[in-house]
């Protein structure tokens, strides 16, 4: 999973994205968002071949980033913030005439920002779980 704080900045910069467009041809951020899920989703489609070997027969797919976020990570980053701003949208009780035409994705911005919090520990320990 994409650390919180990676979600967050992507959220940051769709948003600035969504905020920077003249108003005849505005996308609304829950567009802005399935765009770039789409998009993910499509570069992983097809793979990409890094290393061929004839006679090992060996092909090799390159993830990027190595050891950081690979293709996957960036398609479920970008279904996650759609399913947030879905949830952030049902809690405010927009319509989806409002989704539809953006008028309330500022509220929707900030709900998502909010909900956005890094884990910062956890227990296993639920020794003192009381009723």
């Amino acid at each position: 999973m994409v650390a919180m704080r990676l979600l967050k900045a992507a959220l940051r910069d769709i948003w600035a994205q969504v905020l920077a467009q003249p108003e005849d041809g505005a996308v609304t951020l829950r567009q802005f968002l399935l765009n770039q899920e789409i998009a993910s989703r499509a570069s992983i489609a097809g793979g990409q071949i890094v290393t061929i070997t004839a006679n090992g027969h060996t092909a090799e797919f390159s993830q990027p980033g190595g050891a950081g976020l690979n293709q996957i990570d960036i398609v479920q980053m970008w279904d996650y913030l759609v399913d947030e701003f879905d949830n952030a949208a049902a809690e405010l009780e927009v319509t989806s005439g409002e989704v539809a035409d953006g008028t309330k994705d500022a509220q929707i911005e900030a709900r998502m920002e909010a909900r956005l919090r890094p884990i910062k520990g956890f227990t296993t320990n639920f020794m003192f779980l009381s009723k």
